[in-house]
């Protein structure tokens, strides 16, 4: 579910509880007059429009819950609604005053604004509120009359600014949260490339290259060398050194497969260390490249193998050869890439330590996984689930206010000259505005407690105090704008705040009402008909309130699901790009060296290769490897045509790439292609530099001549003589390129 559709439900489940407070008063009203008393004593029509209106308010209720509603309820509601009018401009029935007929109009107004066409609104609206008007005039007068459709205007306001404030900003939620989707999968297709970019390499590097090397070294047994060429291929083809489908397998059955020239020793627990398959090829191929370093440059007796028990897992790898000070040794990419990368793409580290004369030891640790279910996602503040669904959650909140404060301004501006005792709520009612104001204002940053404390006291004391002050036959005017005035205050305040904060100030401003009442000018009445009576009173706040509160709880019950739901959908989507990206690029790079490199090592894995050229054909194509891994995606098919034959030729090259530079590979090839064709050189020396913001390619050609400029290059250095020329060029690209020595 959108954002957007989020907000339809809020609006549909608000109006639903719209409806259920309306209806418990009118419930009332009709079974009363169908028993010959109550407001609609004696008037049968009047009666058959509150039962009407009781009725379809509660099939309107269920399916606004079930979020159904449609333009044939809106017509429906509105049929009613007039049917209550035309009833009380035929019977007058005493009863029935302005509070509880405007009731109906409401609930009729609010769908029309809100739900039904736009074509149907206007005039809709205007026909009920003109209906209102003139069944009210014969009895009330007209200036009351006019001034009694006040509940109609801040409602039909509230409704025709709110509701397409909330769309609006609920559409736009939708298309900021499309558009971090877009770019957390942009990012992790980035990622997923530098990683299979780096992956890849270490392929070449641990098992291509070292084949290709096996191949072209003399003495190495032919089973070894068959066994490295088999994995080699298998590695060029994206098969993976473990088997894949199970979610874990033990690390001990991994280790306890590799071999090496060096002797070995493995000691393994006795109880299995389990983790996933991606893991375990990443310690199994850290394993690996040690011993292969092993191999090739410790000169050692034995390799020992040690795997600690779990939880977790620690392998150390030791070997008691000649040793090495690693602070006197450059990059490596065996070291690098191939043991420290692999641990740390799996979330695991790698550690060094050798000293001349005492041999090497390498130590991989990578922490457990968390065991049993997920721990519960940080709580999302209230006000941050109603912004993500809407935006800024103070348009809605000012929005709603504007119309309400100003109505009820005119209100209180007209009821003194009426109502003499009103003119003490004329500063409460500004201390009202002030705080609902300062609300709204602190919405965006949290309302502390006194603040709230101080807004719920205020709207409670001034609902309580106006029925003490008020006289009695005037309570059902709208000489009672007290008590409807705090209702502004209190929809901000269960807003911003706990909803429980505001739901009891209401309840509290409902029971002082009610006992008020109860123990002054209607002590002599029965509970019911005191209830009955200050039922109007009571539907003004309790009404915007509860259907802000519905509203609210809505959007951020339905924006935490929507959360929750892009989050999965961006995952899915993000683990398919990455999935993509990294077929892609093994795709891309393997491209040339299936052509040549593939079928080599799938015959020497089948000893079906020419023995007198096998050592010269290794040597060559370990020497591709190495230049593809110095200068990854730079060199194609006629670059590497160019490099065998200024190498056959004798010429010297050399290629320096820098870890992690951030190169376009066409620029690179651009500035080494001119090199390499024309006068044969003696010395040919690329390296790349990464200061952190650029990528600088340095070229020196021994002997010098004129090298062009690659088009839109940005040139630092540019020198020609006639014993060497030397141009650094920027080809500083948008991603970074894994490097090598």
């Amino acid at each position: 579910m959108s954002f957007r559709a989020g907000v339809e439900v809020g609006l549909q489940r608000a109006y639903a509880s719209l409806l259920m407070l309306f209806a418990v008063g009118w419930s009332a009203i009709a079974v009363r007059g169908l028993t010959g008393a109550g407001p609609t004593a004696g008037a049968p029509v009047s009666t058959t429009g509150a039962a009407a209106f009781v009725t379809t308010a509660a099939v309107l209720t269920v399916r606004g819950i079930r979020t159904r509603l449609g333009p044939v309820d809106v017509g429906v509601v509105v049929l009613v609604a007039a049917l209550v009018q035309v009833g009380y401009l035929v019977e007058a029935p005493a009863g029935l005053v302005v509070g509880y007929r405007s009731q109906a109009v409401v609930a009729a107004i609010v769908p029309l604004l809100t739900l039904a066409p736009p074509r149907w609104a206007a005039a809709g609206t205007g026909a009920l509120v003109v209906l209102q008007v003139a069944t009210s005039a014969p009895t009330d007068g007209l200036p009351a009359a006019l001034l009694g459709v006040w509940s109609l205007v801040v409602s039909g306001a509230i409704a025709a600014v709110v509701a397409p404030v909330l769309r609006t900003a609920g559409a736009r939620a939708d298309a900021a949260a499309e558009a971090e989707r877009a770019a957390r999968i942009t990012a992790d297709g980035a990622a997923a490339e530098r990683e299979a970019a780096a992956e890849f390499g270490r392929v070449l590097h641990d098992e291509v290259s070292a084949a290709l090397r096996g191949a072209a070294t003399g003495g190495v047994d032919g089973a070894q060398r068959r066994a490295a060429a088999s994995r080699a291929v298998a590695a060029l083809d994206g098969s993976a050194p473990t088997p894949p489908g199970d979610p874990e397998t033990d690390v001990r059955s991994a280790l306890d497969g590799l071999d090496s020239r060096t002797p070995r020793r493995i000691a393994l627990p006795a109880e299995p260390v389990v983790a996933s398959v991606e893991v375990v090829a990443a310690v199994r191929g850290a394993v690996g490249e040690a011993l292969r370093n092993v191999d090739r440059h410790a000169a050692a007796g034995e390799a020992r193998i040690e795997l600690a028990p779990g939880p977790g897992i620690r392998v150390t790898v030791v070997d008691n050869g000649r040793g090495f000070d690693p602070a006197a040794h450059g990059p490596s990419a065996g070291v690098d890439e191939s043991i420290v990368g692999r641990m740390r793409a799996v979330g695991g580290t790698a550690t060094l330590t050798s000293a001349p004369g005492r041999g090497t030891t390498v130590r991989l640790d990578r922490p457990p996984d968390p065991v049993g279910p997920a721990p519960p996602s940080a709580p999302v503040d209230r006000i941050a689930l109603v912004a993500a669904a809407t935006g800024d959650v103070r348009r809605p909140l000012y929005a709603l206010l504007i119309g309400y404060l100003a109505m009820n301004a005119l209100v209180a501006a007209l009821q003194p000259d009426q109502v003499p005792e009103s003119r003490w709520f004329l500063p409460w009612y500004a201390t009202v505005c002030v705080l609902a104001a300062a609300l709204v204002v602190r919405a965006a940053r949290g309302v502390g407690p006194v603040l709230s404390a101080a807004a719920a006291l205020v709207a409670v004391g001034g609902a309580v105090a106006a029925v003490a002050v008020v006289p009695l036959a005037d309570l059902l005017t709208l000489a009672s704008w007290p008590i409807g005035a705090t209702t502004p205050l209190l929809m901000v305040l269960v807003t911003v705040r706990r909803s429980a904060e505001a739901l009891l100030a209401v309840l509290a401003a409902q029971v002082g009402i009610v006992a008020v009442l109860a123990a002054g000018p209607m002590s002599a009445e029965p509970p019911v008909t005191v209830v009955l009576f200050a039922m109007p009173m009571l539907v003004a706040p309790a009404l915007g309130t509860l259907m802000a509160w519905l509203i609210g709880r809505t959007i951020r019950r339905l924006g935490r699901a929507t959360i929750e739901a892009n989050a999965r959908r961006t995952r899915v989507e993000a683990d398919a790009v990455v999935a993509r990206v990294r077929r892609s690029v093994r795709d891309r790079r393997i491209e040339s060296l299936h052509r040549e490199v593939r079928p080599f090592l799938t015959a020497v894995a089948a000893g079906t290769e020419a023995a007198g050229s096998r050592r010269d054909t290794a040597l060559r194509l370990d020497a591709a490897i190495r230049d593809e891994l110095h200068l990854p995606e730079v060199l194609d098919d006629d670059l590497r045509t160019a490099l065998d034959a200024a190498r056959s030729a004798g010429c010297r090259v050399v290629l320096q790439p820098s870890a992690g530079a951030r190169v376009e590979p066409g620029r690179v090839a651009a500035l080494l292609r001119p090199a390499l064709t024309g006068i044969p050189a003696r010395e040919i020396v690329l390296g790349l530099h990464d200061d952190g913001s650029i990528t600088t390619a340095s070229l020196v050609v021994v002997p010098g001549r004129d090298l062009p400029v690659p088009d839109d290059a940005t040139v630092t250095v540019r020198e020609s003589t006639v014993e060497y020329a030397w141009l650094e060029v920027v080809v500083s690209g948008s991603d970074p390129q894994p490097g090598s020595s």
